[in-house]
């Protein structure tokens, strides 16, 4: 038996009134040319993969770029919230806190190693000898070590009384501080620290100078040194 698959159905011509009536498709399993296709052809699923790999590409690309974003953001807050704490240290005591003076004649300051941790958080001596304790209590400090590693034989912004000491950073995060082990004879240094580390430096920290600066005369220089890609970058509190 020989079906066809154009059957004319008089009366459905929508084109016109009358005439000639238009053939209509009937699909059905008696006309196999008639059948439905689903699903992607080939041409189609190698298409969508291949924009799949170009966005992924896109992505892979701007992750690097986005995380630096982020680091240097951290920086400058960190930049602005260590200048604003030597800001209120000067309005307290009359001056910027002091830096780590090695020689005088000729000058010479050490201004990765500086004493700026302990000027801004503020230490209680609790001892003759010139034990000194933090504000938070934690760790002891002594005398001989300031002049050892600071060449100071005391802090400014400390006392024997609490009252007289002040935190200007009560928000310090505790991987804004790296604390050096030193020989058992010492109790650790701490040092303010930078967010991002810079290739070849073992601990990358705030550098800091108020004798002479360099960029900013009559006030302080403050600065941290990171590294993007192969270069090292500045980011500090001058232009």
């Amino acid at each position: 038996m020989k079906f066809r698959d154009n059957i004319s159905v008089p009366g459905l011509d929508s084109r016109s009134g009358g005439g000639n009536p238009r053939p209509l498709r009937v699909c059905s399993s008696f006309f196999p040319r008639c059948r439905v296709q689903s699903g992607f052809t080939l041409i189609e699923m190698l298409t969508v993969i291949a924009i799949i790999g170009i966005i992924a590409g896109l992505l892979v690309g701007l992750a690097p770029a986005a995380t630096r974003s982020m680091r240097m953001k951290r920086i400058q807050g960190e930049l602005q919230q260590l200048i604003t704490a030597i800001e209120s240290y000067k309005a307290k005591f009359g001056h910027y806190p002091p830096d780590n003076i090695v020689n005088r004649r000729p000058l010479l300051v050490n201004d990765s190693t500086n004493q700026l941790y302990y000027e801004l958080t503020g230490w209680v001596y609790s001892g003759s000898d010139g034990t000194a304790q933090p504000l938070e209590r934690g760790g002891v400090f002594h005398s001989a070590t300031a002049k050892k590693y600071f060449n100071t034989p005391s802090f400014v912004n400390a006392s024997t009384n609490e009252s007289e000491v002040h935190n200007f950073l009560p928000s310090v995060k505790g991987d804004q501080v790296v604390k050096l082990p030193l020989n058992s004879a010492n109790p650790d240094v701490a040092l303010l620290k930078v967010a991002v580390p810079r290739a070849g430096v073992l601990v990358n920290t705030w550098h800091y100078r108020t004798t002479d600066p360099t960029n900013n005369p009559g006030r302080f220089d403050l600065w941290a040194e990171i590294s993007v890609g192969n270069e090292v970058r500045v980011i500090s509190n001058w232009k």
